[in-house]
């Protein structure tokens, strides 16, 4: 029960500020979001980022591709 109530605790830290958005995972789990946008026929992009169960950014990565 413990952990639950941390976890909770956290999300709702998260939600006051922490810049991040969403939900933190469980402890010892990385989580990924995704995103992509076309804005033109000829140009789309990407962008992915990875955070660990206390919102600390692991990873972070985007490209974009030309048609």
């Amino acid at each position: 029960a413990q952990r639950g109530e941390d976890h909770e605790q956290d999300e709702e830290e998260n939600k006051q500020g922490a810049g991040i958005r969403g939900t933190t995972p469980e402890r010892r789990v990385i989580k990924i979001n995704t995103a992509a946008l076309n804005q033109r026929k000829e140009v789309a992009g990407w962008g992915i980022v990875a955070r660990d169960d206390s919102g600390k950014l692991v990873c972070a990565w985007a490209g974009k591709k030309v048609y």
